[in-house]
């Protein structure tokens, strides 16, 4: 199993690959398995990092691996039959022999996607949270798992006389496709990994994933000599996918951000990202006297609750996310029983216009005590925390 690279428009040296890494108990271990293993368990670690920025938690990322790894290898091995088929119906026996190659990316893709789904589903997790960092820990993987092709010498294009030409086996340089698309991947999970800590909508970084991928693969797949096609004629399937990738990520990012449908969640933002907001002194703001005095000058018959510290959140009907401010309220109920009195109540858009207009967003929080708005804008989980319990110890 061994095979000899060589890229003489670069230099002299002739490396000697051994497709084999080690033999366990009789077996051998490819380095392909292990290079594709390595990609997603980096990839994996790289999510349970970020887990608590998406509003979810290491291990429920550890679970996605578990359940999205079996299936992405069974969906890339289906794919592959699939458009195989004129061999493979011959050769029942094969279909299973993976370690004959030929798992397919678009098919380990889809069947990752739609086990993560169905995860989601069952453990009631935010589906587009958990494809956007998904759709982050993809293009590392690939970027590494690329090398498997290499040491495979498998996955290159046709004949090139560009410097980096890779010859394998004595063969005329051809175009080391595999190095490509490594390289696309690797500034794409870049690209992702900076813009996701400002991104403004759950399944903007599959978006972005979707574009970009799609647009890389859509030309290097052009240049590869194992494509596969779709029945008799010429078309790439590869490529075809790739061009619906690209233009589902590239359509929706535009529509989006055109249209601003996406109009950032406050409390969303409170849970999964740090954003700018100056807490005031409250005891300059406001004294406890001063809101009971407040309270029983307006709304004489509500006195008996001037304890009452008020979160109040400004939601038009129409948000998707309402339901988040109330399992906020729930979390922290049930994580700080000190702020038992303290609710989160709506107000209307019709009744608020003005403030409306002023963000252009479909909420912004306010933070009250009593009848004295402190502050508003988005804040912090934590944030909020240390306003109630400064505010309870007034």
């Amino acid at each position: 199993m061994l095979n000899t690279v060589a890229f003489p428009g670069l230099f002299d040296r002739v490396l000697i690959l051994n497709r084999v890494a080690f033999t366990l108990f009789g077996n051998d271990i490819m380095w392909y398995g292990v290079i594709i293993g390595t990609g997603f368990l980096l990839a994996g670690l790289y999510g349970a990092a970020r887990a608590e920025e998406f509003r979810l938690d290491a291990d429920f990322i550890l679970d996605l691996l578990i359940f999205c790894l079996p299936a992405a290898i069974v969906g890339a091995r289906l794919y592959y039959v699939a458009f195989r088929w004129d061999y493979y119906a011959g050769n029942w026996s094969e279909i299973l022999n993976i370690r004959g190659g030929g798992l397919a990316f678009y098919g380990g893709f889809l069947g990752a996607i739609l086990m993560g789904a169905l995860v989601c589903f069952i453990k009631k997790r935010p589906f587009l949270a958990a494809l956007d960092i998904a759709c982050i820990c993809f293009p590392m993987a690939q970027a590494i798992g690329r090398w498997g092709n290499f040491v495979n010498c498998e996955a290159f294009g046709g004949e090139t006389s560009l410097p980096w030409g890779m010859s394998i086996n004595g063969g005329a340089p051809v175009h080391p496709t595999f190095l490509y698309e490594s390289l696309w991947n690797i500034i794409g999970f870049a690209l992702l990994h900076f813009y996701s800590k400002k991104r403004k909508f759950d399944g903007e970084m599959a978006f972005g994933y979707l574009a970009w991928y799609g647009f890389g693969r859509m030309i290097i797949e052009g240049l590869r000599t194992d494509s596969l096609y779709i029945g008799s004629t010429n078309l790439r399937a590869s490529q075809v996918l790739a061009l619906v990738f690209f233009l589902i990520g590239g359509v929706m990012l535009l529509y989006m951000h055109t249209t601003k449908k996406y109009r950032t969640c406050p409390i969303f933002k409170a849970i999964g990202t740090t954003a700018e907001v100056v807490i005031p002194d409250l005891d300059e703001v406001l004294s406890f006297d001063a809101a009971s005095a407040d309270i029983e000058q307006t709304t004489p018959e509500i006195k008996e609750e001037t304890n009452m510290k008020e979160l109040t959140l400004f939601m038009l009907p129409r948000c998707p996310h309402c339901k988040l401010a109330f399992k906020f309220q729930e979390e922290l109920m049930a994580e700080h029983p000190e702020y038992q009195n303290i609710k989160i109540t709506m107000i209307d858009e019709a009744k608020e216009a003005a403030l409306a207009e002023q963000y252009d967003y479909y909420y912004v929080p306010s933070y009250f005590v009593g009848k004295e708005k402190l502050f508003e804008g988005h804040a912090e989980k934590a944030d909020v925390e240390a306003v109630f319990k400064k505010v309870l110890e007034m």
